[in-house]
């Protein structure tokens, strides 16, 4: 009986001293040991550019962009009390800048004016437009309007 524990013990030590011994040794052998060479075309870069706005013929870059698509299409633009601070920075000299998106606002997408029972309400529609889009622009709905109303025009890309 002593001679079957003994063996026992001898055993399960023998197979944590073999495990431990791997562990190390195969621990040891890839820290010290070069890597396999990168085929850049392999590479996919994770980082997005900065997108870009152009807000009364100005371009801003617009790291806030999937943000303010969020809030633009969830929220009631085409309302008198409607408003939204956009925080952006210049392209040119990397200063900081607010502007205020007030009042009723005409939102188009493609050239098409949204409505007040406009698709693009539910999380997963924003979601689904905001890898597409390609260029927003706000402007002037007209110069002579005295209400000082904007467009948000949104251009996505072309699906074949």
């Amino acid at each position: 009986m002593k001679c079957q524990k003994f063996l026992f013990k001898k055993s399960v030590f023998l197979k944590f001293f073999f495990l431990t011994i791997l562990f190390f040794s195969n621990t040891f052998s890839k820290s010290f040991s070069q890597g396999k060479k990168i085929v850049l075309k392999e590479v996919e870069v994770e980082e997005k550019a900065i997108p870009v706005i152009n807000i009364l013929n100005k371009a801003y870059s617009f790291k806030e962009r999937d943000k303010f698509i969020k809030l633009l299409l969830s929220n009631k633009f085409w309302k008198n009390n409607f408003f939204l601070k956009i925080n952006l920075s210049s392209f040119d000299n990397k200063s900081l800048y607010e502007f205020d998106l007030k009042g009723e606002t005409i939102v188009k997408i493609n050239s098409k004016i949204l409505s007040k029972k406009h698709k693009y309400k539910t999380y997963r529609k924003i979601k689904n437009l905001i890898p597409k889009i390609e260029n927003i622009r706000i402007y002037y709905y007209k110069k002579t309007d005295t209400l000082n109303r904007f467009i948000v025009e949104i251009k996505t890309k072309k699906i074949a």
